[in-house]
């Protein structure tokens, strides 16, 4: 199987590929807040997708330098930014989710790993998609459970014995991340970037 190189100054831009064609990228990941991070990464087409809307989401939130503190940090430490939801965003989000109401950030934890699958044209899981009980039963009958070794971006993981969840992502280095949002009150949030040891189990799911 062969590999292709692309070489650019945006990545977000350009993590194209296929099942049978992946995709060696190089380069640096640029932000709007002026975040410049080395990379080179392979990628599969869904894992190239999910990665892409990870960081194409942190950077419309203004929060895409957590990427670059998460590298900066000690493996274990968790590390955050603050992130507030407005009111579109957060009709955006719903609408997406195809929900019958507006979500307050409060509830936002699921809601962003599903929204992230369907910005990946991938299904949501859980019904309803924002419930986090409803996301671990449906992880459990569906999914398959992976190593922390063998997660891939895109992966769900499950933390906090189950009451909290988020979306495996790779950084620039490597390393393999936890992306998870929680909400502090009805605007106002947190992304969170976890260290993927404590994801308490991990699950991929078609």
């Amino acid at each position: 199987m062969g590999l292709r190189v692309i070489e650019s100054r945006n990545v977000n831009q350009n993590l194209q590929s296929s099942p049978n064609n992946p995709v060696l990228v190089a380069g640096n990941l640029a932000g709007n807040d002026g975040t410049i991070i080395p990379y080179q990464i392979a990628t599969s087409s869904k894992t190239a997708r999910v990665q892409q809307e990870a960081e194409k989401l942190l950077n419309e939130f203004g929060v895409f330098s957590v990427l670059k503190k998460a590298q900066q940090s000690n493996h274990y430490s968790w590390t955050y930014e603050s992130v507030y939801l407005d009111a579109a965003r957060l009709q955006a989000i719903s609408k997406a989710l195809k929900l019958p109401y507006t979500l307050p950030a409060t509830q936002i934890c699921a809601a962003m790993v599903n929204y992230l699958r369907v910005r990946a044209g991938l299904r949501t899981v859980g019904t309803p998609p924002s419930y986090i009980p409803a996301m671990v039963a449906d992880v459990k009958k569906n999914g398959t459970v992976v190593k922390a070794s063998e997660a891939q971006p895109g992966d769900i993981a499950i933390l906090s014995g189950g009451g909290h969840s988020g979306t495996v992502i790779r950084l620039a280095n490597g390393e393999l991340k936890v992306l998870a949002f929680t909400g502090n009150s009805a605007t106002d949030a947190t992304a969170q970037i976890v260290p993927i040891e404590f994801a308490e189990p991990i699950y991929r799911v078609k």
